[in-house]
């Protein structure tokens, strides 16, 4: 051993004992960690009167919630500024459901289908892709309406991540059963 590494002969084995445990103990965590931490892991969570939304790594609250017309609205971020989400919700009434959903669709040029009490369609604005989603919670007399700007697969936490009391207000992904 080096001079200046030279530790009297009873404490080198002492020593060399602690550093080979401590460098187990660190390469064990450090191995364990990305299996204990989930792939994509929550960094945020959104939350308003009616739902929930726990946000994946990458994505924020850009502006909202602000009241307007009687509902609240707010918009989401990825961070790399490459997808978003408009949400659009509040009380209404299930017989302005269709009324609503067409009036956007004929504002903005899209073809609506509707499911249940889901509607949808895509739209392009400009050089931007958008998909509307609207949601109506019969019992609860709550419409939310999802604006996704961006590739749809980046917006799968829309679909799995939400928790609310309005289980009506859960979007069911369009593009289930099909291949991605």
């Amino acid at each position: 051993m080096p001079r200046f590494f030279h530790f009297p002969r009873h404490t080198t084995g002492l020593m060399t004992r602690y550093t080979v445990r401590l460098t187990a103990l660190l390469l064990a965590v450090l191995f364990l960690l990305p299996v204990l931490l989930p792939a994509d892991a929550q960094a945020a969570r959104f939350s308003c009167a009616y739902f929930s939304l726990d946000l994946p790594r990458g994505w924020s609250l850009i502006e909202g919630p602000f009241k307007k017309r009687g509902g609240e609205t707010a918009v989401l971020g990825r961070r790399d500024h490459k997808a978003s989400l408009q949400m659009i919700y509040g009380p209404s009434s299930a017989r302005n459901f269709r009324t609503i959903v067409e009036g956007y669709a004929k504002g903005l040029r899209g073809k609506p289908v509707f499911s249940a009490n889901q509607a949808h369609f895509d739209t392009i604005r400009g050089d931007q892709k958008l998909r509307f989603i609207f949601r109506h919670d019969n019992a609860g007399k709550v419409l939310a309406i999802f604006i996704l700007n961006g590739r749809p697969q980046d917006m799968n936490f829309l679909f799995t991540n939400m928790t609310t009391r309005h289980a009506g207000l859960v979007p069911v992904n369009p593009d289930r059963g099909t291949k991605r």
